[in-house]
């Protein structure tokens, strides 16, 4: 029998959540797999829709047709061979998820109804948060301080709305990548559902 928990990671630019998933990923003894499902620059399997999304969000009056396109059609159907892709691949066990996008989250109920088919439900989502000046300077190219606030509680509204079993926030800025780490395996280790499954799958 095989099982399946999704762990979920958010969190702004700048804090960590690559670098954590990819820890985790290390760490874990028993079967997982992990895999990508936001709006960076990696990941994509359709390009077209890749180049949609970028010019799109930038929202100026010729592109407000094209932005719909991208948000109710193109990025569902992108998310959905990602998923496809995943689970052609033998997804099964813990499977880690870098990021979730959080624009059709925080919408009118259709968008949110319509990516929750799409998307898998999280039985666990880590939150890193922090210091905004901390995490802002380890991409200060990108993000300011300000930007870190705003896109925090973006994200802490997110996972409230994504119904998962269990939210944990973790401080990036205070603790570093092994003790972050720890903190997910900690969790990981002591999760009721999750030994329950296992069991069930041994049998």
């Amino acid at each position: 029998m095989k099982f399946k928990f999704f762990v979920l990671f958010l969190g702004t630019d700048g804090s960590g959540k690559s670098s954590l998933v990819e820890a985790v990923d290390r760490e874990i003894v028993i079967e997982h797999s992990k895999t990508y499902l936001g709006m960076g620059n990696e990941g994509w399997l359709l390009l077209p829709v890749k180049w949609l999304g970028k010019h799109a969000g930038s929202r100026p009056n010729s592109w407000v047709f094209l932005g719909k396109i991208f948000w109710y059609m193109a990025f569902p159907m992108e998310l959905m061979l990602r998923r496809l892709k995943s689970m052609f691949n033998g997804e099964c066990g813990i499977i880690l998820i870098d990021r979730f996008p959080g624009v059709p989250f925080l919408r009118h109920r259709f968008l949110r109804h319509l990516y929750m088919s799409v998307l898998p439900r999280p039985h666990l989502i880590v939150v890193l948060v922090g210091d905004p000046v901390i995490i802002a300077e380890r991409k200060p190219e990108e993000t300011t301080p300000e930007r870190v606030m705003r896109d925090t509680e973006k994200w802490r509204r997110v996972a409230q709305r994504l119904n998962a079993s269990r939210i944990i926030e973790i401080d990036s800025s205070v603790h570093d990548l092994e003790e972050c780490t720890r903190q997910v395996i900690s969790f990981l280790d002591t999760d009721k559902y999750l030994s329950h499954i296992v069991m069930e799958a041994a049998r």
